[in-house]
């Protein structure tokens, strides 16, 4: 929590920094985000809090390097269930709908050579 780690054409930089709030409930992070408390790093916030203006974001050109993925998980078998394949198309989908701009979530499906299929990592 007390180390935010970026990555900029292949430089990775790692910052320390002293948490000035500390908290489990997300909506109050952001109540006090938008309030002006400081700098909120996070996974899948509302995009409109960017579009609308109420918060921006800062080192637009760096990535985090220590990002979560959202994993679609289900046992390997040598054809995709129909079932399965729907869900996938309709997860992508979902994600791509919520953040066409990707403010808060890269969408972009990564397929790896196992069956985890990432369908989303947050900014």
């Amino acid at each position: 929590m007390d180390e935010w780690s970026f990555e900029k054409n292949g430089v990775r930089k790692a910052m320390k920094i002293s948490p000035a709030l500390l908290s489990n409930d997300r909506e109050a992070l952001i109540t006090a985000l938008v309030g002006g408390a400081g700098l909120y790093r996070t996974a899948l916030f509302d995009p409109f809090l960017v579009t609308s203006g109420r918060i921006c974001r800062v080192l637009a050109d760096w990535s985090c390097v220590d990002n979560k993925g959202i994993y679609a998980i289900y046992r390997k078998t040598p054809r995709l269930s129909p079932k399965i394949a729907a869900f996938l198309e309709f997860a992508a989908e979902a994600f791509a709908a919520f953040d066409p701009h990707e403010y808060a979530l890269i969408h972009k499906p990564i397929f790896g050579p196992s069956q985890h299929r990432r369908l989303g990592a947050p900014r």
